[in-house]
């Protein structure tokens, strides 16, 4: 395993990738950052690491709102649901939200909010699985293991950058993410629903104007996330 240090707007980050795979990405200091993932830093130059070069290229377009062009290989570990919880969230898009409840109703499990808000603040990936696009339901915000502040200030990024993209008559352009080849190696909710309703507020943002969807998808799922 391998780990590096990159250097934000907003703060140091710590890499971590296994197999030529991405697998951990947490701001220095945030919940559930992890007390091991320091030993090998050192030796860990990322540019002997394509995976951990190729992370860094992604977040330094994503904070310059380029094109970030497509994910790098994922692959995170977790239980069934969790890596289903982190699968749903790769398909919202920037610009977008989801609350817990509709994230839980798109996983057919309409009861489960609180098991996918656990889910949620447990994802390894920061930013790149964008586990700060999820609120509350009332579209406020919520728990975030990096910290509100960076929650609100990634959103109120994505919302200028999807605003200059519309000004620009390119609502399709975009710095959102490139759509993975395929799915990341498990069979995940295929019905995330896309209707949202924009308000004037950064700290509310885009709530869903739309019901729960429920979703019938109950395909087994191997021990990881991987996509290549």
């Amino acid at each position: 395993m391998h780990y590096c240090d990159i250097d934000t707007p907003l703060g140091a980050m710590r890499l971590a990738s296994e197999d030529g795979a991405l697998c951990g990405a947490w701001f220095h200091g945030q919940k559930y950052f992890p007390s091991q993932a320091g030993e090998a830093v050192a030796a860990a130059r990322i540019d002997t690491v394509p995976v951990l070069a190729q992370t860094r290229r992604w977040l330094d377009a994503y904070f310059a709102q380029r094109p970030t062009g497509a994910l790098p290989p994922l692959a995170l570990q977790g239980t069934t649901f969790q890596r289903a919880v982190w699968q749903a969230l790769l398909d919202i898009a920037p610009g977008e939200i989801r609350t817990y409840g509709l994230l839980a109703a798109a996983l057919g499990r309409p009861a489960a909010a609180r098991a996918v808000g656990a889910a949620v603040g447990r994802n390894p990936v920061s930013v790149l699985v964008p586990c700060h696009r999820v609120v509350g339901a009332a579209g406020q915000l919520t728990g975030y293991a990096g910290g509100l502040a960076r929650k609100r200030r990634l959103l109120a990024l994505e919302a200028r950058a999807v605003a200059a993209m519309a000004s620009r008559g390119r609502p399709d352009g975009q710095v959102r993410n490139a759509k993975p080849a395929g799915r990341l190696g498990i069979s995940g909710c295929p019905t995330q629903p896309r209707s949202v309703r924009r308000t004037s507020s950064i700290s509310s943002c885009w709530r869903p104007s739309g019901g729960p969807v429920s979703c019938s998808c109950a395909s087994p799922r191997p021990s990881s996330v991987r996509r290549r």
